[in-house]
């Protein structure tokens, strides 16, 4: 999205083109003046990355910018404080992973992985991993298996069934959507 405004987000939701993405460069380092909610809704990206410099003098990304994405559900990588961000894809399967430099060292970042619009239903992703975490308590916004594709409400009767062993927890449905997890029929989340 480079330094494209609302304007520029207007024009291509009249273009009538389907603008549902899983990766999103968010427009002008995050700003206020781009990412309208309505742009977001119809975009829908599960990973959104935002290149801003640290302490920089125009306060971005603004508040307003990460409310929007968070509302969506998407997972934010910031250059100002995950480094280096590098999305790597081979047309099915994609990952987002960091690099953060601290002096002459880099840290190694969080890796995120999973299935691109392009992944035909019933396709299999061979050497894909499910990176959730293993629920130690109740406390998570969605669940997953080890052994299913599928992402819940905690309270749905099929989440209810998975074995405390294979329990991934998830804090939001973009995260499971990033692990290659879709969503329930039965509880229908978002």
């Amino acid at each position: 999205m480079g330094d494209a405004g609302i304007a520029a987000e207007q024009s291509l939701l009249a273009s009538g083109y389907d603008l549902n993405s899983e990766i999103l460069k968010v427009a002008h380092h995050g700003s206020s003046s781009a990412s309208s909610m309505r742009f977001l809704q119809a975009v829908r990206p599960a990973v959104a990355i935002i290149e801003v410099g640290a302490g920089n003098d125009y306060g971005h990304p603004s508040q307003k910018t990460l409310s929007n994405l968070q509302r969506i559900g998407s997972k934010v990588y910031r250059t100002d404080l995950n480094g280096n961000i590098v999305v790597t894809t081979d047309g099915q399967v994609y990952s987002v992973s960091t690099q953060k430099q601290t002096g002459a060292l880099y840290d190694s970042g969080t890796t995120a992985t999973g299935p691109l619009n392009l992944l035909l239903p019933g396709a299999s992703i061979s050497g894909q991993s499910t990176q959730g975490t293993t629920s130690q308590s109740g406390s998570c916004m969605f669940v997953g298996s080890r052994k299913s594709d599928k992402y819940h409400y905690p309270s749905c009767q099929w989440a209810q069934k998975i074995s405390p062993s294979n329990r991934i927890c998830f804090s939001s449905s973009a995260d499971a959507r990033a692990h290659g997890y879709v969503p329930c029929k039965v509880c229908n989340p978002p």
